[in-house]
């Protein structure tokens, strides 16, 4: 996508930020419907740096996927760690 800042031009190719990768041209072909060629479109970029950009501000549910994942690791070896040893301590 193109868009202009202060009469400056850029392009972007950023949706969203996150969000897993993949290689499923499905995947790919339903964000390209949603913005078909032509059509005029909201650009949200960092006024810091005009030219990072993306179309859909926000957090979206699989930008939280991996750090979720992560979370469930981190909070199974907590318990291996700090639960585990105190009851096989008062085991008979």
């Amino acid at each position: 996508y193109e868009y202009q800042v202060a009469g400056r031009p850029y392009i972007g190719s950023t949706v969203f930020w996150g969000g897993i990768f993949t290689s499923d041209r499905g995947d790919a072909q339903a964000i390209l419907d949603r913005y078909p060629k032509g059509i005029r479109v909201a650009v949200h970029y960092d006024p810091a740096d005009s030219s990072s950009s993306v179309l859909e501000s926000g957090v979206k549910a699989d930008t939280l996927f991996l750090p979720g994942f992560g979370m469930v690791f981190l909070l199974a070896g907590l318990f291996m760690l700090v639960v585990l040893p105190r009851a096989i301590r008062r085991a008979p």
